[in-house]
């Protein structure tokens, strides 16, 4: 009987890789996506799979959080596969259905990691399916707010999802700080972030223990920072893991990472992608120490990174520079403009806002980031507003001192080649996330059709 029952679980998960390999290549002969969908089906006909997934991998490593994980993974992966087999889901579909498409497109009876980044809303299921040996979380931050509710919530699910895991958490972050069980690392940044003249989007402004308003001493991202409840005595952890002496020098980062437990600091330098990204940096760079892979090994790694898939991802048209970032809450879009603002160069900015179910069917968030940072940047000569929801994005710049008859309703797909073809030195694509995908793909189609 037993016997019986593996030939068909065998035959079964055949049967929906064979069905989800064919759905991918109906699907990408069409035109369209295929990484969710294959691995949905695979799903529904095998609900085992992620089980046997679980099998092949030696180490498993989820990475969670509202801001960085895309980011994150990309560059963990970046590193494990100069040491071993690899297996990681970087087109960033990060629901049950993607991570199943990943596996059944590149599958293998072995992985020495395997690298997934997971949505906060479905990291529960996944940690139950595949008992992940390290988590990694970012940062949390509200978001989809119709989705996952506040911040105390998600940070509830999370913690539940990760206790039998070795944890790799943000210790900047209040909400993290809470968790307290005993297979845990903190990493963390020392750096002052310049607050002057900037709206800040404080997610978590009062004591999770006390209720007490926080103090900081100094806020580097959001709510993120070095912070102490003036009543309870609750602040930062002891981070294991620390990036320190940061300098900001022409378009680099160099800092010096700290792993206290083997007393070394290890110096290293990085493209400048926006000051928030180094926690992205610090949380990649623990995770590989962790894993016991030297840190004078991947100086390379980190000196030729560049985020990719809409990630400040750079495309080089001609004697311009497009970036796409993908902003989905107050704090991306709020340190994203705060990155621009950096920026001296002549630009239009394209804002694309929808509300389909990914996104959050809310799309009031966009009234708490500081578009105020808008109307300081310099040389910028438009914005455009796009997707579903462009009435909502000129409404909010309204509010905003920057001249609103430099504004302007677009429709991405039939307006592209004019706005590409501004004599501007760069042009900024700031999509939520399910605009991304398609703003990527026809940015990349127009390009090759002037070729």
């Amino acid at each position: 009987m037993r016997d019986d029952l593996m030939k068909i679980n065998i035959i079964r998960f055949y049967l929906a890789v064979s069905i989800g390999i064919l759905t991918k290549y109906f699907l990408k002969a069409l035109g369209f996506s295929a990484t969710s969908l294959p691995g949905k089906i695979a799903y529904a006909i095998y609900p085992e799979i992620l089980r046997e997934l679980n099998k092949r991998c030696k180490s498993k490593i989820l990475i969670t959080g509202t801001n960085g994980k895309s980011t994150t993974t990309h560059l963990i992966n970046l590193i494990c596969e100069k040491k071993g087999i690899t297996l990681c889901n970087e087109s960033g579909a990060n629901m049950i259905s993607g991570i199943v498409s990943t596996f059944i497109s590149k599958l293998r009876n072995y992985y020495d990691y395997c690298i997934f980044e997971v949505d906060e809303g479905s990291i529960k299921k996944i940690s139950n399916e595949l008992k992940p040996d390290f988590v990694v979380v970012t940062n949390i931050f509200r978001d989809q707010l119709d989705r996952y509710g506040e911040v105390d919530l998600i940070r509830n699910t999370i913690f539940e999802s990760i206790a039998n895991s070795f944890a790799l958490l943000n210790g900047d972050d209040p909400n993290l700080n809470l968790y307290n069980d005993n297979k845990k690392a903190f990493f963390g940044l020392e750096y002052q972030n310049s607050i002057e003249n900037r709206n800040l989007t404080l997610d978590t402004q009062f004591c999770p223990l006390c209720g007490t308003k926080l103090s900081y001493e100094y806020y580097t991202v959001g709510h993120l920072g070095k912070f102490f409840c003036p009543n309870c005595g609750f602040r930062n952890a002891e981070p294991q893991f620390l990036i320190r002496n940061i300098k900001h020098i022409g378009n680099s980062y160099t800092f010096v990472f700290v792993d206290k437990n083997s007393n070394t600091l290890t110096n290293f330098k990085i493209k400048d992608f926006g000051a928030y990204q180094l926690y992205n940096v610090c949380a990649a760079i623990s995770t590989t120490s962790v894993l016991g892979i030297n840190q004078a090994e991947i100086h390379e790694i980190l000196e030729n990174f560049s985020p990719k898939l809409g990630r400040f991802e750079e495309i080089k048209l001609s004697d311009k520079t497009i970036i796409i970032n993908l902003v989905k809450n107050p704090v991306s879009l709020s340190e994203t403009l705060y990155t621009i603002s950096n920026d001296n160069s002549n630009k239009v900015i394209v804002l694309i806002l929808n509300d389909n179910y990914a996104d959050g069917r809310d799309v009031s968030w966009i009234w708490d980031a500081d578009f105020d940072i808008i109307s300081s940047l310099k040389n910028l000569t438009k914005v455009y507003c796009g997707g579903k929801r462009k009435e909502e994005i000129l409404l909010r710049l309204k509010y905003t001192s920057f001249r609103l008859e430099n504004c302007y309703l677009i429709d991405l797909r039939r307006d592209i080649k004019n706005i590409l073809a501004h004599n501007v030195e760069k042009i900024y694509f700031l999509p939520t996330y399910t605009a991304l995908f398609e703003t990527r793909k026809i940015i990349l189609e127009t390009i090759q059709r002037r070729k």
